[in-house]
């Protein structure tokens, strides 16, 4: 069996995952021939490295469906340089903000990665975060490096607009939904160089965006689990965490980080990438952290996205070399 460099170097990377995943995992890597294909959108896919694990419809005995691809697998995107992510449980489906084109991709185990939409906004405005409202209306932020700064909307027939009346010095990274609706957003302003962060409320509807938590450096993650909000800031290296029924009371749940954007996990933990090439699973209870996952070389995770169904977890890679950007898959428990 031919292991490739690569494949060793994000074996070793789960090296706490059950002997049976990696052994399995193993076989995978070593059954790639690292060729591309190109999807129906024209973009290109990166090989995947099967597990053999089907898709839930399959394992209840109706027509099977895709295999369901669990990883250790890094998926190759060319001409994309993914972001943000969120994985949509109800039609399988991994939505990916595009840095690149400005762009919002999807990805499926049945056909690979496809753009879905562009995005309004001036060329090269950088996007951040994205979620799905209960409309499913698709909600992005683009960062606009202080000059354009916007709240994107993709609705479910892939019209788009934005949302009106928000200050564009705003340089936004991350969304998160609460089970309640609401929506949340972080983003800083920089005044002679240095940065002032924020946590905002944010009302597509209204057009409003309301300070509820200041004080931050740069912020730029965002979750809720549960009544509790949590939010990372990048140059204070910290996870913090507020009750959402009084946000302003908010404290340091995790220090010595490099934290990114973040997403729900499993049992009470949150994910977060790392431009130090790592991604952390945090335990909301006690503040501990334990890195997941160890990216190759100049590969820096960005967004995640676990799956629930298939326990597997999606981070989108960004090469700082500038050479190959990934959607790296991760498989996290049994």
């Amino acid at each position: 069996m031919v292991v490739t460099d690569r494949c060793r170097a994000r074996l070793a990377s789960v090296a706490l995952l059950p002997a049976l995943v990696l052994a399995v995992a193993a076989v995978a890597c070593s059954s790639s021939s690292g060729s591309l294909v190109t999807s129906d959108s024209g973009m290109e896919e990166g090989s995947s490295h099967d597990t053999g694990a089907t898709s839930p419809e399959g394992s209840a005995g109706k027509e099977a469906g895709p295999p369901v691809q669990r990883g250790p697998t890094a998926l190759a995107i060319s001409n994309a340089d993914p972001n943000g992510i969120f994985w949509d449980a109800t039609t399988g489906a991994l939505y990916i903000a595009d840095n690149l084109n400005d762009a919002v991709l999807t990805w499926t185990d049945k056909g690979g990665f496809k753009t879905l939409v562009s995005l309004p906004g001036p060329s090269g405005n950088d996007v951040g975060g994205l979620v799905q409202v209960a409309d499913g209306t698709i909600v992005v932020v683009e960062f606009g490096f202080g000059t354009s700064g916007l709240v994107a909307l993709v609705y479910s027939d892939l019209k788009t607009g934005t949302v009106p009346g928000l200050d564009p010095t705003r340089s936004r990274l991350g969304i998160a939904l609460a089970p309640d609706g609401a929506l949340y957003d972080t983003y800083f302003d920089k005044v002679s160089g240095a940065a002032t962060g924020f946590v905002g409320k944010l009302d597509i509807t209204a057009g409003t965006e309301v300070n509820v938590i200041s004080g931050l450096m740069k912020p730029v993650g965002v979750a809720v689990v549960g009544s509790t909000l949590y939010f990372s800031d990048q140059d204070l290296g910290e996870i913090l965490a507020a009750p959402l029924s009084s946000l302003a009371s908010y404290k340091t749940l995790s220090t010595n980080l490099s934290p990114d954007l973040l997403s729900v996990g499993p049992d009470g933990t949150i994910f977060s990438g790392s431009p130090a090439g790592v991604v952390y699973q945090i335990d909301t209870t006690t503040g501990t952290f334990n890195t997941l996952f160890t990216a190759s070389g100049t590969l820096e995770p960005r967004g995640t996205a676990y799956d629930a169904v298939n326990k597997r977890l999606f981070v989108a890679e960004h090469d700082s070399s500038h050479i190959q950007n990934y959607i790296e898959i991760v498989p996290v428990g049994g």
